[in-house]
């Protein structure tokens, strides 16, 4: 089996701390008769198995964003994009897949699951604009409204995948496994003498190309990182990069980009490629 070690210095590993306390929940799904004061106050997370009207705010705005178009935002009838009551109201696999999208394009942990992170965020970037559909807006409206909130502790993340995890794989396809699916499919093909690879993978769902991409000779750091896993900061605004033509791999994309200010792993986008792209 092929093992990652991350080291996490004294601040990352405070930073998540603070971002699993502040993802706990009293424990429960969102369901018929709630409202989103569950998922803000950290009581609830609407995930696979919640139904109603938190669901259907969640998914007509999803699909007026533009997010899973195929299946309205998972909400599946082509209204839902103009009215969320003419959506489901289901949580399952399309809406997931409408969250996990949201969730990487804004940088969040892309899990499937929105919890008070991910709720944040959609009020923040969802916020109606001039013209918007009165539904629309009431739809917003209740799914972000102000909450009495006894106790809790609420973090803000604001910057902080790019600040404090640029050392961890968020984009991992492991990601996309149920953690129960994911601890069923490990105890049963690797918790033993000889793991079955292939039945885990198909017990996940993953496929051959989810599987990492070993190193290969020159693709290896000094401090014995591959250099596939290197993938430059963004340089902050105002600050001067060096004028030095660089390649890295980008695992949103999957494939060798260019990096013309500040320089890359790789001086060759040969060799990037050689290194990191899957054939």
């Amino acid at each position: 089996m092929i093992k990652r070690i991350i080291k996490l210095n004294e601040r990352q590993l405070n930073k998540i701390v603070k971002r699993v306390l502040s993802e706990s929940y009293e424990g429960g799904i969102i369901q018929q008769g709630d409202d989103s004061c569950e998922i803000r106050c950290k009581r609830k997370l609407a995930k696979n198995g919640s139904n109603g009207d938190v669901v259907k705010y969640i998914q007509h705005l999803l699909a007026a964003n533009g997010f899973n178009q195929k299946y309205a935002g998972g909400g599946m009838g082509g209204d839902c994009y103009d009215f969320p009551t003419a959506c489901d109201g289901k949580y399952r696999r399309h809406t997931k897949d409408a969250v996990m999208e949201f969730q990487r394009k804004y940088r969040l942990t892309p899990d499937g699951v929105v919890g008070y992170n991910t709720l944040k965020k959609m009020c923040e970037v969802f916020k109606p604009k001039s013209g918007t559909i009165i539904e629309s807006v009431k739809a917003w409206e209740s799914l972000c409204k102000d909450c009495n909130c006894q106790d809790d502790y609420q973090y803000d993340q604001e910057n902080d995948y790019q600040d404090d995890f640029d050392d961890i794989d968020v984009y991992n396809p492991i990601n996309r496994v149920e953690c129960d699916t994911l601890k069923s499919c490990v105890y049963k093909y690797l918790y033993k003498t000889a793991p079955d690879i292939k039945g885990f993978m198909r017990c996940t769902g993953l496929t051959d190309s989810d599987l990492p991409i070993p190193p290969k000779k020159g693709c290896i750091s000094d401090d014995g990182r591959s250099l596939c896993d290197i993938v430059p900061k963004p340089i902050p605004p105002g600050m001067a990069g060096t004028a030095v033509m660089g390649y890295y791999y980008d695992p949103v994309k999957g494939k060798c980009v260019t990096r013309t200010m500040g320089g890359g792993p790789f001086s060759q986008m040969e060799k990037c490629r050689e290194c990191c792209e899957r054939k």
